[in-house]
This record gives C-alpha cells, sequence and structure tokens, in this order.
C-alpha cells in the first residue's frame, strides 16, 4: 500500500494510503496529487474563525430543553399557554407520570 496527498500550491488538504493496485490516483476541485509523504513544509490551510451562528449552535440547549422550558413556563404561569401544545403535552406527561 502506497501513501498519497491531496494539495494545492504549498497546501495540504488530505493524507491517506491507496489500496493495493491503486497507485494512480484523481484529484478533485482543482487539487493536485503527490504520492508519498508530504513534504515537510506543507501545512493544512488554519481552520476558519467561528462564526456567530456556529458559536451560538454549540452553546443552545437542545431543542427538547427549549420546548420543554416554554411547557414548564406556561405550566406555572410565567407565560400564556399556547394551545393545543400545553394540552397535547399535559396528556401525556399525565399519561406517563414521573416516578
Amino acid at each position: 500500500m502506497g501513501k498519497y496527498y491531496l494539495f494545492k500550491k504549498n497546501t495540504l488538504y488530505g493524507e491517506g494510503v491507496c489500496q493495493d493496485g491503486m497507485e494512480q490516483a484523481q484529484a478533485y476541485d482543482g487539487l493536485s496529487v503527490g504520492i508519498g509523504d508530504p513534504p515537510a513544509g506543507m501545512k493544512y490551510p488554519a481552520p476558519p474563525e467561528p462564526t456567530y451562528q456556529s458559536q451560538r449552535v454549540q452553546e443552545y440547549p437542545s431543542l427538547a430543553s427549549q420546548m420543554d422550558m416554554i411547557w414548564h413556563a406556561m405550566n406555572d404561569g410565567t407565560c400564556e399557554k399556547i394551545e393545543p401544545f400545553y394540552t397535547a403535552i399535559l396528556q401525556v406527561k399525565q399519561k406517563y407520570p414521573k416516578d
């Protein structure tokens, strides 16, 4: 088995091992293929700075937790009950009560 790497100019985009008999490789998306180990100075690109959207997605509670927060706020009177949402959840909670 031989090694290969994908690159563009001096930037490394991937590495792998060829299966036996697959010594020829084909690049994609404008990348070139090198056979063997990449040159010592070739580096992967720096990861992009996170966007506010990606940071928020990581920090938000799960959708299930958000929905539970809304239901409990309706149940304790903190906010107005939204129907049929409230009643549908209440019926399930009554059918399968917490121990």
